[in-house]
């Protein structure tokens, strides 16, 4: 409630729209972090205040942007921490944004992958999270001193946003995948990567 109040009386939600409509091709850095991306092409939101954040937002209501406004948004490691449903809500806001040709990235830990470490990499999967077992390791995945809400694996991830109005153009979701984001050189590296695009039913 403070946050939404203060952007009112600011009028940061007039100056977000504004940055949307300044340049073509526009993304959306969805829950950035002190990983924000300095261009003008690129617009970087978290619900916290840190370095390279440009404007904050309660993302759980409606964002501030116009429909159809933006030509990708990058959203890394935000989805677990809402409920299921508080994550689709989001999935639809992110969908009305977009162009119908705009492009949507999501990392998100892999639920399927974790538990089959669980059961067939134990030692490598509590060292990887620097815990005693692998059984501390899993629950840090799934709760993370209650900051994560639900863990994705692919299915759940496609039903989700496919019930936001998604369709499916392209998943990769090998153990390791490297792309580089628009206007920069920086690289990313996840354990999954959703690629998904708008659904357009007029063009269908």
């Amino acid at each position: 409630m403070r946050l939404r109040l203060r952007n009112f009386l600011t009028r940061k939600h007039a100056a977000m729209r504004k940055r949307a409509a300044s340049a073509r091709p526009m993304y959306l850095n969805l829950g950035s972090g002190p990983r924000g991306i300095n261009d003008l092409h690129w617009i970087n939101v978290d619900g916290y205040p840190d370095k390279n954040v440009d404007f904050l937002l309660d993302f759980t209501r409606p964002l501030p942007f116009a429909d159809e406004c933006l030509d990708g948004v990058f959203c890394e490691h935000v989805f677990e921490h809402f409920t299921q449903d508080d994550g689709e809500r989001l999935a639809r806001e992110l969908k009305r944004c977009l162009r119908p040709t705009g492009t949507l990235r999501i990392i998100v830990p892999d639920a399927e992958r974790v538990m089959r470490a669980y059961f067939d990499e134990p030692n490598w999967l509590a060292e990887r999270r620097q815990a005693a077992t692998a059984g501390e390791a899993i629950n840090s995945y799934f709760r993370q001193r209650y900051d994560h809400h639900f863990l994705y694996d692919w299915p759940t991830m496609q039903r989700m946003l496919q019930r936001a109005g998604f369709a499916m153009d392209l998943v990769n979701s090998a153990k390791r995948s490297f792309w580089t984001l628009p206007h920069t050189s920086a690289k990313v590296s996840t354990l999954r990567l959703c690629h998904l695009m708008p659904a357009d039913s007029s063009r269908s």
